[in-house]
């Protein structure tokens, strides 16, 4: 295991020395991991991540000059596989492209990570309110959606599900696409600051993170979000966008609690299988680990618990 995460990591590394060799060498990177992500997404972080390097390495200039280039290369493949206006690969390419432009500049003004998480977090409250807005019905919406696939899947494999439990599984999927859009970017700029660090400031990342820390407003938000949704609980207002705004806000605090168990880990000298253990268990029952971990976030917010020296 030991072996295959170093070969991984040298492969990464020779990522981001091949795109800031040069302009072209980094959209040629970046079209690639376009076109692989319109079969397996992650790649589309590698692209986003890119931009966000060039951005904070070289400047906003360097990276939107490179976001823009990567864009019209990706359209026009689109076009020429499919002979359809590229509408969708342009629509693609502006979201996963264009905002790690602006996460990189304000990463790199202010060398705070919390920065970038806490404008994805307003970037998307903003989003599922307009999204309600103009859906009217978002669960009725992702009903539409995931009703066909689930017809195929159905008929492939002679399972059968009731009507209540795709309406069930719509009710979760927005809830489910905003934690996926805050997981993806969130990668793609901590991605890109850990290329920075390892290329030319080694172990920077790792200083930054463990020192994250979310400003006072994100407390208020999310308090005043779980104080809406209890009142929405017992009171029966059915308001969907506040779950909305308290799932998103427990994420945030979520890195936050995270970054307080790598500090204590480092600051005492504690085994990595600590870590392992704890990402383990984050990826088997994540709603659990990560309420734990917001909690702990919201509480380090409160009584500073990485007082220690965490450098």
């Amino acid at each position: 295991l030991g072996d295959v995460y170093k070969r991984q990591d040298l492969i990464m590394r020779a990522v981001a020395r091949f795109a800031m060799r040069g302009h072209w060498h980094a959209v040629a990177l970046t079209v690639l991991g376009l076109i692989c992500s319109t079969v397996i997404s992650i790649f589309g972080v590698i692209s986003g991540s890119i931009v966000s390097l060039v951005t904070m390495r070289i400047g906003w200039l360097a990276g939107l000059k490179l976001a823009f280039t990567s864009v019209i290369f990706f359209s026009l493949f689109q076009f020429f596989m499919t002979g359809h206006a590229p509408f969708t690969a342009l629509y693609i390419s502006v979201i996963v492209l264009g905002l790690p432009v602006l996460l990189g500049v304000a990463l790199d003004g202010s060398s705070n990570q919390a920065l970038p998480l806490l404008i994805v977090a307003c970037g998307l409250i903003l989003f599922s309110l307009v999204f309600r807005i103009v859906t009217g019905d978002a669960d009725q919406f992702w009903y539409q959606q995931i009703s066909p696939i689930l017809n195929v899947l159905q008929e492939a494999n002679g399972l059968t599900l009731s009507e209540q439990a795709v309406m069930q599984m719509s009710s979760q999927m927005q809830h489910i696409f905003l934690v996926l859009i805050f997981l993806s970017f969130t990668a793609i700029i901590f991605l890109a600051r850990w290329w920075q660090a390892e290329l030319y400031n080694p172990g920077g990342f790792g200083f930054e993170f463990r020192a994250l820390r979310m400003p006072k407003v994100a407390l208020y938000g999310v308090a005043i979000a779980g104080l809406m949704v209890a009142l929405n609980t017992v009171a029966n207002f059915d308001v969907a966008f506040v779950t909305d705004c308290f799932i998103i806000l427990v994420l945030l605090f979520s890195f936050q609690g995270l970054a307080v168990v790598h500090a204590k880990i480092y600051t005492n000298n504690l085994p990595v299988g600590w870590l392992i253990g704890l990402y383990l268990l984050l990826a088997i029952v994540p709603q659990l680990v990560g309420l734990v971990l917001a909690t702990t976030g919201v509480a380090d917010s409160l009584a500073d618990f990485r007082r220690a020296k965490v450098s």
